[in-house]
């Protein structure tokens, strides 16, 4: 839902697969999500995981990541 501190965190997880399957691909949509809001971490995290990624990967992701909205929350 936009938590840029959430996101990083998720990214984390995918990154080092903490409570996941480790996937560089998820980490780095998560960090891109983060940086792009402004999170410093996401951006150092975000940089890092991109240089374990292939171009096309990096371009598929990037791709998806410009397409995300957040959903809204359920109503009560």
């Amino acid at each position: 839902q936009g938590h840029l501190e959430a996101q990083n965190n998720l990214g984390a997880m995918y990154s080092d697969g903490v409570g996941v399957p480790r996937d560089d691909a998820l980490a780095y949509f998560w960090f891109l999500l983060a940086s792009a809001g402004g999170n410093d971490l996401a951006m150092k995290n975000r940089n890092t995981t991109e240089s374990r990624l292939t171009l096309a990967t990096r371009e598929r992701v990037q791709a998806l990541a410009r397409g995300w909205r957040p959903r809204s929350a359920p109503p009560k």
